[in-house]
Parts: structure tokens; sequence; C-alpha cells
């Protein structure tokens, strides 16, 4: 038995070594490779002029990473938005560059047999900017006599519905003067952009909102070498391919601890999530955060995250920062976004749970949720009797008034005032020979949370601990 305790210790120690030296070398974060991204990095030609491509790996990533039914795009799950756009992207680099030609009819094969599917998917399944991307690509592939389907296909007039609402919502004026979101898209815009303002924009690293397909399409039209050394960094800090948003510290940073804490291993790694926690306050600003540092463009994914991890670890931070992400009575994740972001919708709703307001309330309830349960569960552990039961409720008779009827809860709400607060003010008076202040406070809990049990049918407690998680406190 020694041994085995020992062996689980060792193997315990390993495994907590090795999330501890991935958490110590995150840098600017690790994310998997977006063979669209990198099939705009493959159509750049070399700046110098020489007729060959400016990243020849990028190349070559796309010829070895075809999936067998001739389309790219996520390996773990097939979504028809993503593997349509992914292929279509490719094949074009291919055919830029006249090479693979075996690869390329396969993936247009695919595109032909597969691109019906659009119309079944879910909008919210759509890749970021891919309404203004996909009808760049179809402009482009015509360009390279590639057959894709004509514009009055249905499939393809809600596609250009759905851009051209984007684009209403983010008109070319403010794009060109303010940061937004279309700077991640630069590629699916192509006509009428003014580069000489958009470079103002541009972000400390090179990039355009951190994204490489939209950094590249910039490299193509200006030949700016910011754009080249951010793009370079990428392409060799990913081997060839690049995914489709670079850096992603703070994302990472805070999805790490995240992950840890809900696994329940989170006391292996008390300085290690201290520091990544520090680095997410160090680039916390009042308008939010995105998935990377000293960003102006900022989303309500990352910043309820950062939000709430920044709340659990003692920062007071405020939760006015959502007021940046609300319009016309409704959150949103990105402004003038055309369709709604689940995962940030969800992890604003992770973060409501730290509201200022309601933060005493909120913690009363656990309390009580947890000591009720905890009385309840000791009762029928000993197989106690109603009249131990009911022995126990008598005894805080002479600390708080007499016990009514449940259903009456609403009507002795004044009455249950006054007992509590003379069962507070007795717990609370000191005396020298007094007990331990701690086990007093522990008896008040106890009393307060089995007296409003008593007081109260399950119903009327949960209506009341509803209007405390989701209803503001006026």
């Amino acid at each position: 038995m020694i041994i085995k305790k020992d062996w689980e210790s060792e193997r315990i120690k390993q495994h907590a070594d090795a999330i501890r030296s991935m958490l110590g070398s995150m840098g600017d974060g690790e994310i998997s490779v977006s063979a669209y991204d990198t099939a705009w990095v493959a159509l750049l030609e070399d700046k110098e002029g020489s007729g060959a491509p400016q990243f020849p790996s990028s190349l070559q990533w796309i010829a070895n990473n075809q999936h067998q039914d001739g389309s790219w795009g996520d390996s773990s799950i097939f979504e028809a938005h993503d593997r349509i756009i992914n292929t279509l992207v490719c094949v074009i680099a291919l055919k830029s560059w006249n090479i693979h030609p075996d690869k390329s009819e396969k993936g247009l094969s695919f595109i032909k047999e597969n691109i019906n599917k659009l119309e079944d998917e879910d909008a919210e399944h759509m890749p970021i900017g891919f309404e203004v991307a996909f009808p760049s690509l179809i402009e482009r592939a015509r360009k390279l006599d590639i057959q894709v389907p004509d514009d009055s296909d249905p499939i393809l007039q809600e596609i250009y519905a759905r851009r051209n609402l984007k684009l209403t919502r983010i008109p070319k004026d403010i794009m060109h003067k303010v940061a937004t979101t279309l700077l991640h898209s630069l590629e699916g815009l192509m006509h009428g952009l003014e580069w000489e303002k958009l470079l103002k924009l541009q972000c400390p690293d090179g990039s355009f909102l951190f994204s490489p397909s939209s950094t590249a399409f910039a490299l193509m039209e200006t030949k700016d070498d910011n754009c080249l050394r951010y793009l370079t960094t990428a392409v060799q800090k990913f081997n060839g391919g690049v995914p489709n948003v670079y850096p992603v510290d703070l994302f990472e940073h805070m999805w790490a601890v995240d992950r840890l804490e809900r696994l329940g291993i989170s006391r292996y790694f008390k300085s290690e999530i201290r520091e990544c926690v520090d680095y997410v306050h160090r680039y916390w600003t009042e308008e939010g955060i995105c998935w990377a540092r000293n960003s102006v463009v900022h989303d309500i994914d990352d910043t309820s995250m950062g939000f709430r991890l920044l709340r659990l670890h003692g920062y007071p931070v405020s939760a006015d920062v959502f007021g940046h992400f609300k319009k016309g009575g409704e959150f949103f994740c990105f402004a003038g976004q055309s369709t709604q972001a689940v995962t940030g919708m969800y992890n604003l709703y992770r973060a409501s749970i730290f509201e200022p307001e309601r933060s005493i309330e909120r913690m009363a309830w656990a309390k009580a949720a947890i000591l009720v349960e905890a009385i309840v569960a000791y009762f029928q552990k000993e197989g106690s009797s109603s009249e131990q039961r009911g022995a126990f409720v008598r005894e805080f008779k002479n600390w708080g008034g007499q016990v009514r009827d449940k259903d009456d809860c609403d009507d002795t709400t004044i009455q249950i005032e006054s007992d509590m607060q003379e069962l507070v003010q007795s717990v609370l008076c000191s005396s020298p020979d007094d007990i331990d202040p701690i086990i007093k406070q522990t008896f008040l809990a106890v009393a307060k949370s089995y007296y409003y049990n008593a007081h109260c049918t399950p119903v009327t407690i949960h209506f009341h601990i509803a209007k405390v998680l989701f209803e503001r406190v006026i």
C-alpha cells in the first residue's frame, strides 16, 4: 500500500511539473494553425521581386495538410463553413503558383459536393469574418478561372446579404478612422481601402488586429516592412503555417487559469496562477481587453473571463467595463457584429455573479444554502426523529422568537428581522469571559440559515435566491 501511494505521489508530481513547465513558457501563446491564414500568407510574392513565394514553407504546409476528402480545415470536427472557405483559399494559393494540380482538383471536387451544406448549417457556426472574406475569395477564384457558383446562387445571395449588413454597421469612413473588427478581415474588402489611413491603425507588432490573413493582404497592397516583420515571426514560430490570430497571450493566460481551477487542481500551481492573473491585470483597461495585449479593440468574451478571474483573485476591477458592450438593452461581443457570440454570452453569464451590488447578498445565500444542507444531512445521517428536529428548532425560539408556519414567511418578515437583530446583538456583544468570536460567528450563521429555512417554503427560498442572482438591487 505504501509503495502504491509513493508511486501515485510521484505520478502527480510528474504531471504537475509538466504543467508547471508549460505555464512558465506561455509567452505570446500557442494556438492551432489555420489553413485559411496560411494560404493568404502563401499567396505573398517575394518582396524583392524575384517572382518566387515570400514564404515557400507556407505553401509546403498547405500541400502537407490536405484531408483525405480533399478539404482543408479543422480536422477534429466537420463544419461546412470552415471546410469550404479553407478549401477554397488553399486551392487559390496552389493555383496561383501553379503547383500540385492534383490537390487543387481534389479540393474543387470537395467544394462542389459540399457547398450546399452551407444552407443547413447555423450561421453562428461561421468563422469570424466569413461573410466578409468569402465573397472576396469568390471574386479572386473567378480571376483564376476556378469554377465557383454563380452570384445568383441562393447560398451566395445569403452570404452577400450578411456581408452588406456588417458593412452597414461599420461604414468604411468609420473603419478608416477608428480601429474596428474589420481590421481583422481586410482581405475581404479588397476595394476602396485607403491604406495611408489604415496604416495608422496598425498594431505595434506590425499586424492588423493580430490577423495573419489581414496583415498578408496589407503587405500585398503596401509592401509595409512592419507587416513583413510580423508575418516572418509568425511563420517561423509555427513552422510554415500560421494561426488565425497571433499573439494570444491574454487568452492563454486566462483560459489556462480557468481550466486549472475548474479541474480542481489549482492548489498545485498557486504561484504560477498568481503570475498569470498578475499578467492579465497588467494589461486590463477600463474599456476591456481582447485575446492579445495592447489592443485597441476589445471583446466581451475575453473581458468577461478576465473580469471574473481578477475578481476571484482579489483585484478591485469595476463592473462598469460591461457598459462598453451594451446597446439597446442587449450585450454584444464586438461592435458591429452580425451574429451573436455564444461563448461570449456564456462567459458574461459566468462573470455576472460578481456584480458588486449583489456580493453581500450572494455570499449570504451561498452560506445559507450550504449550512442548511449540512444540517439536513446531519439529521438524516443520525436518523433523528421529528421530535429531535423540532427540539433543535425550538432552541432558536429563545434567540429569535416563535417559529411560525412556513407559508407565513412574507407576513412575518418584520418579526423575523427584529428577532434576528436581537440574536445578532447577543452574538456580537463581547465580555471578558466570552467564547471564541469565530465560534460565535459560526453559530450565528447556522442560526440564521436554519431559522430562515424553518420560516419559508423551498419555493419561496428559491424565489428569493433567484431575485438576488438575476435582478438588480435597487
